[in-house]
């Protein structure tokens, strides 16, 4: 109990050891994020915010969470994106404020 309680301590104090093999970086820019269902269609696109990014992964702030596994990802307005979406695995998806922040990886 008392190991718990120290975990859940320190994981809020931010002060845990990074796990992550590349480093994050904020960011807060557009994106349109389109869920690839099980059969390979592409569903209908939700709309949403970048709210940090590295070389493997990304979180986004977003209405609604994507229902499906995978998903293309478009960065908006970003310099030499137009046109180019990156295939993300969809991790987590947790409730956050009025909307849900859903983790997800990549491979460049």
């Amino acid at each position: 109990l008392v190991a718990s309680l120290l975990a859940r301590v320190r994981e809020q104090l931010g002060n845990v050891p990074e796990r992550r093999t590349h480093p994050r970086f904020a960011a807060d820019f557009p994106v349109i994020v389109f869920p690839v269902g099980h059969d390979g269609r592409v569903e209908t696109p939700l709309n949403g915010r970048c709210r940090d990014v590295s070389a493997g992964g990304l979180a986004l702030a977003l209405t609604a969470a994507p229902a499906a596994k995978y998903a293309y990802v478009a960065f908006e307005g970003v310099r030499g994106t137009s046109g180019l979406a990156v295939l993300v695995q969809v991790l987590d998806s947790a409730r956050a404020g009025d909307g849900v922040l859903v983790t997800g990886r990549y491979r460049l």
